[in-house]
């Protein structure tokens, strides 16, 4: 079973779009899938890249299970996804993400369709990562955990891994409420409909304790992380 992804990545002022006259000023990247693998729009480089391996990468999709999936989509097309693979297809994120040194926020959002118990391979999967050092060091990511029945959803936002992880534990052997995560537990996914996840993220490089991360599936707000200096360099 294939599972079908859909992409729309908005990054705002999360202030300055109330004076907007058009969220869709606010709009630096977005990747329908409705004719291409690449965004339809972007503030940096539109095209979907494959890391081949951890020293090559190449412009466009070099993966055979990964395709557009003409009309699948929630609103037009979809990509789907097939098997697990280290070439991971990403997009170029500084521009596309509105990366800034000091006072960065934003949101992003997906729609998802799948049932993680049975169209997921085991081991971790991310959906949607950002990050250019590791998942665990200045990163945020979705992910499905690797080995609880049923599957859970999580959403990270990790700042500088000394930061956080102040006695070098492994990921998964620390209590969740020492990790910088919000986990959902319930079953929000399926493969009869389409889940919209949404993250919103701001005070992130202040310099100061105050960044702040909240997850929404489907609109409900599932939980905040708080607490953390999220310095991202």
């Amino acid at each position: 079973m294939k599972t079908f992804f859909a992409l729309a990545c908005c990054i705002l002022g999360l202030c300055g779009c109330e004076q907007n006259s058009s969220l869709r000023k606010a709009v630096l990247f977005h990747a329908s899938f409705d004719e291409s693998v690449n965004a339809d729009t972007a503030a940096g480089d539109a095209a979907m890249h494959t890391a081949i391996s951890r020293q090559e990468s190449r412009p466009g999709n070099h993966r055979a299970d990964v395709a557009l999936a003409a009309g699948a989509g929630r609103f037009g097309g979809a990509l789907s996804m097939g098997k697990k693979d280290r070439q991971y297809i990403y997009y170029e994120g500084y521009k596309n993400m509105g990366f800034k040194s000091a006072d960065w926020e934003g949101a992003y959002s997906l729609w998802l369709k799948l049932d993680p118990d049975e169209d997921l391979e085991p081991g971790y999967c991310d959906p949607f990562q950002v990050t250019d050092k590791t998942p665990q060091n200045e990163a945020m990511f979705l992910e499905f955990s690797k080995d609880h029945t049923p599957r859970r959803f999580r959403l990270a936002a990790c700042p500088t891994l000394k930061e956080w992880n102040t006695t070098g534990g492994k990921w998964e052997e620390l209590e969740i409420a020492d990790r910088p995560v919000i986990e959902v537990t319930d079953r929000p996914f399926s493969r009869d409909a389409w889940t919209h996840v949404v993250v919103t993220f701001e005070n992130f490089n202040t310099g100061r304790p105050d960044g702040r991360a909240r997850l929404y599936i489907n609109g409900q707000p599932r939980g905040v992380i708080n607490g953390w200096t999220q310095n991202y360099h």
